[in-house]
């Protein structure tokens, strides 16, 4: 049976398999994350004072979590504070299961379209728009 495996396996899903290996938080890890959890805007001088870690170590940390896509930072803006915005979410349907990638594509396109999900169970797509 692991001969087989072997076989089927090309290169492309090895290296994948293989980076997916690498793909692992320590317990280093999980505390840095747990401070930046508390307060995401911690300098990495702050969390490496409270970890009692260097600052080249933290943020050598942070940079392998992003470049491995273990963790992304992001801003989200708080619809409260934007005056006359409407946010909705759409979910579709899309006839043609094959059509699922290039209609997603193209919702993703829109201006007003600020996330685009593909979705197994009632709908095929998930959006959410602010207009």
């Amino acid at each position: 049976m692991l001969t087989v495996l072997r076989v089927a396996m090309t290169s492309k899903y090895l290296s994948l398999w293989r980076a997916s290996r690498k793909r692992r938080l320590d317990s280093l890890d999980k505390k840095i994350l747990d401070c930046l959890y508390q307060e995401v805007r911690l300098s990495n001088r702050r969390v490496a004072a409270a970890l009692e870690i260097t600052e080249g170590t933290v943020r050598s940390r942070i940079a392998r979590m992003q470049k491995e896509r273990l963790v992304r930072f992001t801003a989200t803006l708080d619809a409260n504070f934007v005056p006359q915005r409407v946010t909705g979410i759409i979910g579709v349907n899309v006839v043609a299961c094959d059509e699922v990638d290039s209609v997603s594509r193209k919702l993703s396109a829109l201006s007003q379209i600020n996330f685009v999900g593909k979705m197994l169970g009632r709908c095929d797509i998930i959006c959410t728009f602010v207009v």
